[in-house]
């Protein structure tokens, strides 16, 4: 029988961790040979580890490297909702909330008032999640985010 490591409600084979491992090992290569040329991929090799990171449960790794990403993309909506997510898996609810603030209404991350509203009902504020999501133009979202949204406003 293979035994499988829970890791932040993810469970991982001894094989699935070596790959991230691997991955991690690879990203970091990447990122420590950069030159000027390449330093565009800089931010989302950053953003691919600390993701990686997170899922072998190395969250302040994982923190620093989202950190780092957002110091050259400060700007980057889709950067800042991951920051935000992953704080949110740490437990660090309020600041995440702060952060999914500053990225409502942004067409790159339609999905930012879902993950908003869903951290809110989970931290006792189902009424301003519910405000959360009656205030968002759901106008060219995918249905089945459409229909998340629904289901959440029931709740």
């Amino acid at each position: 029988m293979r035994k499988h490591e829970v890791l932040n409600g993810i469970q991982l084979t001894p094989e699935d961790r070596q790959k991230i491992e691997e991955a991690i090992s690879l990203l970091t290569e990447s990122i420590d040979s950069v030159t000027s040329e390449t330093l565009a991929y800089r931010t989302s090799w950053l953003a691919n580890r600390s993701t990686a990171y997170k899922l072998i449960g190395e969250f302040e790794r994982a923190v620093a490297d989202m950190e780092a990403t957002l110091r050259f993309q400060s700007n980057d909506p889709a950067f800042t909702k991951q920051y935000a997510f992953m704080l949110h898996s740490n437990g660090q609810h309020d600041r995440a909330i702060e952060l999914l603030r500053t990225v409502l209404g942004k067409p790159e991350v339609p999905e930012a008032a879902l993950i908003l509203a869903g951290i809110l009902h989970e931290n006792g504020k189902s009424d301003e999640a519910k405000e959360v999501l009656e205030a968002t133009n759901t106008d060219g979202f995918e249905p089945a985010l459409k229909m998340e949204m629904k289901r959440l406003m029931v709740h």
